[in-house]
């Protein structure tokens, strides 16, 4: 498994997304960062479009073994050769950047921190600043495909991942997350996030300790998205050989059958020949993902009486901020 670092983000406190009463952690379940667990394979099923060039491929076999061979080979030794054709066929990745919307399953705090913690034991209201403090999230990326394409095989692919978050108010916001691979990566890849809580303004209550916690929200995430593969290997059948008679087992590359074969594209919008590297280039593969990630910045404030007399509150950084300059 591949561990990718990835340049820090700054997070202004004032623009941070906070959390709603009742959710934020204690002082002392404060981390300096938290792991993400690492998400299981996704599955898919054969594309269409796999299904579609095979049938192109056996449609065109005939045609393209007459021409390589300069024979007129018009039919098979029997039927039964015809339904078992053997496809040895090798998916290579083609793609360079990806984008795709995942679809948030839950969420979950991925790491917090405690920023500052001010016991005003005075008759009035203090102001102070929280130092800049940064913490540590892991995010990992899944992959699987049915017909064993591997991502950054020929050449290194980046997958560019939106993934929605619920706001303050119910507004729906998206955190974006990047993920490489290339030839020596798994199907899985992870990311060391560092976040940064920049040095903010806050106000403590007199007879109160006033804590300030950054949190870090990570979502479990899930989705699709289609790529392109570049196919080699072989296509093989027994064929009767119009010279002999003879039942001949014949082999032909994919790229060999669609270029002396077919003679015009058949589907176009499902494959298409690269001359360049001798393979079919194949649309529409489908892949599936799932992970952890989105690392989604917010802050919280807990409020305790010195005198342990009243209830502890846990509330918004901006609603407390707004409730204090009320005052």
């Amino acid at each position: 498994m591949k561990k990718m670092k990835k340049i820090a983000t700054i997070i202004p406190l004032s623009c941070a997304l906070v959390v709603g009463a009742g959710v934020a952690p204690s002082a002392s379940s404060v981390a300096s960062a938290a792991e993400m667990p690492v998400s299981k394979p996704a599955t898919t099923k054969p594309s269409n479009n796999q299904n579609q060039l095979k049938e192109d491929l056996k449609y065109n076999f005939l045609r393209a073994a007459s021409i390589l061979d300069h024979k007129n080979i018009n039919y098979y030794a029997m039927t039964e050769d015809y339904n078992n054709i053997k496809f040895d066929l090798k998916y290579n990745d083609t793609n360079a950047q990806i984008s795709t919307n995942a679809v948030a399953n839950s969420y979950m705090d991925g790491a917090s921190v405690e920023l500052l913690t001010y016991k005003n034991e005075s008759n009035r209201d203090q102001t102070a600043y929280t130092p800049e403090k940064s913490v540590k999230v892991t995010e990992s990326f899944t992959y699987s495909n049915a017909e064993g394409v591997k991502l950054g095989l020929s050449s290194q692919t980046k997958i560019g991942l939106s993934i929605p978050f619920v706001a303050e108010g119910g507004e729906t916001i998206t955190a974006s997350s990047e993920f490489t691979y290339n030839h020596t990566s798994s199907n899985t890849t992870t990311n060391e996030i560092t976040e940064t809580f920049k040095s903010q303004p806050i106000i403590a209550q007199a007879g109160q300790i006033t804590t300030y916690i950054g949190i870090v929200q990570n979502a479990n995430f899930s989705g699709t998205f289609t790529g392109k593969a570049g196919v080699t290997g072989t296509v093989g059948m027994y064929i009767k050989d119009p010279d002999s008679g003879d039942r001949i087992y014949k082999e032909l590359t994919p790229y060999q059958i669609f270029k002396y074969g077919s003679i015009s594209p058949t589907h176009k919008d499902v494959w298409s020949l690269d001359d360049d590297n001798q393979q079919v280039i194949l649309d529409g593969m489908s892949f599936s993902y799932n992970g952890v990630g989105g690392h989604y910045s917010r802050m919280a404030v807990k409020i305790k009486p010195i005198d342990g007399k009243g209830p502890t509150q846990i509330m918004p950084y901006a609603e407390y901020m707004a409730k204090m300059k009320k005052k």
